[in-house]
């Protein structure tokens, strides 16, 4: 479970590590009302892009390989980019 907050989001990535589901819930949806989740391996390939157009977004990783990715959350300008790891 992954929490950030400051003056931009507030939002939550969970279960990580992750086996099938990934959530990620938002406590609103920040401007300009819609965003972009990515999905990145460690040597920068984009596997998933999602849009995201509600407080929760379920990103569906049951078909990747155990290992470590990127996430990046994309808000207009704003983004932010965690480590998630897939069991």
């Amino acid at each position: 479970y992954h929490s950030m907050s400051n003056t931009f989001y507030l939002f939550q990535l969970f279960p990580n590590p992750v086996q099938t589901k990934l959530t990620v819930l938002l406590s609103e949806l920040f401007e300009p009302g819609y965003g972009e989740v990515f999905l990145y391996d460690l040597q920068g390939r984009l596997l998933l892009s999602q849009d995201v157009t509600s407080i929760r977004t379920i990103l569906q990783l049951d078909s990747f390989v155990s290992g470590t990715y990127l996430l990046k959350l994309v808000f207009g300008s704003r983004q932010s980019i965690w480590k998630i790891i897939k069991e």
